[in-house]
C-alpha cells in the first residue's frame, strides 16, 4: 500500500511541474500550424458576419483563406475581409490586413507570407440583393 502512495505522489508531483511549465498561458493553444473551418452559413442582403478565430498567436504565421461562396438567389457579392489586432481583448484596434471578393468567382483567397498580430478575425460583408451560402477553410503555419 505504501508503494502504491508513493508512486501516486510522484505523478502528482510530476503533474503539477508540467502544469507549472505550461501554465494557464494562452500562447501554447497554437502549434507548428493552426486550422480553422467555421460552420457553413448563409448570408442576406448587405449582412455582416464577424467569425473571431477562438486562438491568441504569439508567433508569427503565414495564411491561405478559402472563402467559397454559393449563390442561392438574387445579385450576389460576398467580400471576405482578414484583419488583426495587437492586443489580446478590446474591440477597437482592428485594422484590415487582406480582403477578397466573390462578386464573379464563387471563390475568394486570401494568402500572404506574415502576420505579426495576436488575434485575428475574418468580416464576411454581403451587398446587394442576395441569398449566398458560405464556407471559409483557413490554414495558418508558423514561420521558423
Amino acid at each position: 500500500m505504501k508503494n502504491k502512495i508513493q508512486y501516486l505522489f510522484g505523478l502528482l508531483i510530476v503533474g503539477a511541474f508540467v502544469a507549472m511549465a505550461f501554465g494557464n498561458s494562452e500562447q501554447y493553444k497554437v502549434g507548428e500550424y493552426y486550422r480553422y473551418v467555421p460552420s457553413a452559413d448563409t448570408i442576406t442582403n448587405a449582412e455582416k458576419d464577424t467569425l473571431l478565430l477562438p486562438v491568441t498567436m504569439y508567433s508569427q504565421y503565414t495564411y491561405c483563406i478559402q472563402g467559397v461562396r454559393t449563390s442561392l438567389s438574387g445579385t450576389h457579392n460576398v467580400k471576405f475581409v482578414l484583419q488583426q489586432s495587437n492586443t489580446t481583448s478590446g474591440n477597437t484596434d482592428w485594422v484590415g490586413v487582406d480582403s477578397t471578393s466573390t462578386t464573379s468567382a464563387t471563390i475568394g483567397l486570401l494568402q500572404g507570407a506574415e502576420l505579426y498580430g495576436v488575434r485575428y478575425r475574418i468580416l464576411v460583408n454581403g451587398s446587394g440583393t442576395q441569398s449566398s451560402r458560405y464556407a471559409l477553410n483557413c490554414t495558418f503555419k508558423k514561420k521558423n
